[in-house]
């Protein structure tokens, strides 16, 4: 992974968790990797968002995509239908494919890894990366900048205060297990 250069298509359900959203755009900020998504995806996350969390209103889903759009080259169009040389588990999934292709990825971070089949990835030349693995990798390569990027983070967490031990239990409650731990070790600088 050249740090950096490395282009990654953030699934929808790597951008539902706030706290992962939050650490890895922080992430893409300190350019760290390149982030990309498309239209679907953008939308599949506001729409699984919106439905979970019916408190939240229209001016906050605005504040979001008024971040997304921090990162104008991360957005993919031109996406086409693939020939998949073997079917998905979930043919659904495959615009996230067609994203990866489009935007020359090398990887696409998603909980969904089941989904995503290695075959069909290799055919494809990317990566399929869990985003605890994916953290951890960013973190090891780059730690100086991953940590600056994850202190903005919680820095910015203001209402209320996100103090490092709760900071990094969120990371632990989305799934985050090898990056809490990996992070444990290093709380005085977060």
């Amino acid at each position: 992974m050249l740090v950096g250069r490395y282009g990654v298509v953030l699934d929808a359900n790597v951008l539902y968790p706030a706290t992962l959203r939050g650490a890895l755009l922080r992430m893409a900020q300190e350019r760290l990797f390149r982030p990309m998504w498309s239209d679907r995806i953008l939308d599949e996350w506001e729409r699984n968002v919106r439905a979970n969390n019916q408190h939240l209103v229209d001016d906050q889903f605005a504040r979001m995509h008024a971040i997304f759009r921090l990162f104008p080259d991360a957005y993919v169009s031109g996406q086409q239908h693939l020939r998949l040389a073997e079917p998905l588990p979930d043919p659904d999934d495959e615009h996230v494919f067609a994203t990866a292709v489009a935007g020359a990825a090398d990887a696409i971070v998603t909980f969904n890894i089941k989904d995503f089949p290695a075959e069909v990835a290799d055919d494809l030349g990317v990566e399929i990366r869990h985003p605890d693995q994916f953290l951890v990798n960013v973190i090891d390569l780059d730690p100086a900048r991953a940590l600056k990027a994850l202190r903005l983070q919680r820095e910015a967490l203001k209402n209320p205060p996100m103090v490092v031990g709760i900071y990094l239990e969120k990371l632990r409650a989305a799934g985050l297990v090898q990056t809490h731990l990996r992070l444990a070790g290093l709380a005085g600088l977060l």
